[in-house]
This record gives structure tokens, C-alpha cells and sequence, in this order.
């Protein structure tokens, strides 16, 4: 089983364009020798350029106006890997639902008087995520031999690597083979099932994480107490 540590902090700013920013960052200490065979910038721009692909179902950027025409919010996520032993992708994804969930919004409106933005901190509300996508990554032996969750070291003697990407439906949502050893339509198939059955673990795990997570009434959150992702 894979570990990685990851700090993920989500901003918002008012702004006249709407627009989601995802940023990945590997610490100088995260990376165990090897990456995947692949050089750090490399393996940092990779994680996030599906990081972002797969983001893009969590919510439409419709939902993230405030005004139309005049004002939206633009949600800006930073997330930096502290430590690393394989699956970075999968735990980004989960990470950022996660982040994603647990955000509140302000109420804003637009004074008739002034034409300024007027912020209410009583009144929040939650983002509205519209899928819970979740990935699920396997490493690639011999072209028959598919192991989930695969660690560094497993992911550096792979001879290839795929990612599924299911959601609460069990729709298909991505598919991510980049390249390696081949994998036939059964073994494909077989990994969509394995994909969904993982989903419905990590999506329950969530939830309980989200529902032990308290408001206070200064508006900041304590952390969860009981529910863990990884057990």
C-alpha cells in the first residue's frame, strides 16, 4: 500500500473571470531516489496536468458566480506532496475532493447604493460538487500481474501503469494508460470493477471525515477526530 503526506490549502478571491487554479508541489524531501522513472519537474508536471483534468468534474465554473456579469469567485488550490512513497495521483484526487467539500462561501452580494461587493460571514454555503471522481492507480507486471495501489518501489519496477477514474455512479470517467507494457480489454474491465469497488470505500471514509468535521463559531473547522482516510 502507498503512503503520501499532502498539505492542500484552498483560497478564494472575487475577481470578473471565473476560473478553477490547481498548482502540485513536490518538496525537496518528498521523493524517494526515482519517481516513476521520471525526473521530478517531469513527474510534478504529470500529476498536474490530470490533477487538473480530472478536477474539472468536481463543480462547473457556473457555480462560482456571484453576480452574473459582474462578480464570481475564483477557487485557488496549493497542494505541496511532504511525503512521498507511491500513488501521488490518486491521493491528490482524493485530497482535493476532500478540500473542495469542506469549503464555505461567504454570502456576497452587490449594493445597490455603492455597486460593491457586501460580505455576510453568517450566512455560508458549500460549494456544490457536482461528481465525486475518484482514481484508482495500478502498477503493471508482465502484462498479467495488476497491483492497486501501488508504492514507489513498485511503481519504479512496474513495466507500465494505468489509472481509472469512476464516480459515485459508477460511471467511467478516465482512463490513463501512458504507455508501458499492454493490457488486454478482460484485465482493462477487470480494474474498472476493482476501481468501482474502491470507490465506494474511499467515498464512505470521506464522508465520515466530513461529517466529523464541526464549524466553530469563530468560522474556522476542527479537524476530523475520528474518520481517517487511511486506516
Amino acid at each position: 500500500m502507498s503512503f503520501a503526506l499532502l498539505f492542500l490549502g484552498v483560497h478564494l478571491r472575487f475577481h470578473f473571470q471565473k476560473y478553477f487554479s490547481v498548482t502540485v508541489k513536490l518538496s525537496c524531501l518528498s521523493a524517494k531516489g526515482s519517481v516513476a522513472n521520471l525526473t521530478a519537474e517531469r513527474f510534478k508536471f504529470v500529476i498536474f496536468f490530470y490533477v487538473k483534468k480530472f478536477s474539472s468534474q468536481f463543480l462547473q465554473k457556473e457555480d462560482l458566480c456571484i453576480e452574473k456579469g459582474k462578480l464570481v469567485w475564483v477557487v485557488y488550490c496549493d497542494m505541496m506532496c511532504l511525503d512521498y512513497d507511491g500513488n501521488l495521483l490518486d491521493a491528490c484526487i482524493i485530497a482535493l475532493l476532500a478540500a473542495l467539500k469542506n469549503v464555505q462561501l461567504p454570502s456576497v452580494s452587490i449594493s445597490v447604493e455603492t455597486g460593491l461587493a457586501e460580505v455576510d460571514m453568517n450566512q455560508k454555503n458549500q460549494l456544490n460538487i457536482r461528481k465525486h471522481p475518484v482514481a484508482t492507480s495500478f502498477a503493471i507486471f508482465d502484462d498479467t500481474i495488476f497491483i492497486v495501489d501501488p508504492t514507489a518501489e513498485e511503481e519504479t519496477l512496474a513495466s507500465g501503469m494505468a489509472t481509472i477514474v469512476v464516480d459515485e455512479e459508477d460511471r467511467l470517467c478516465a482512463v490513463h494508460k501512458p504507455g508501458g507494457s499492454g493490457a488486454s480489454g478482460e484485465k482493462l474491465q477487470d480494474c474498472i470493477v476493482r476501481a468501482q469497488t474502491r470507490h465506494r470505500e474511499v467515498y464512505k471514509l470521506l464522508s465520515e471525515v466530513m461529517k466529523s468535521v464541526t464549524p466553530s463559531t469563530d468560522g474556522k473547522q476542527e479537524a476530523p477526530k475520528k474518520a481517517s482516510l487511511y486506516k
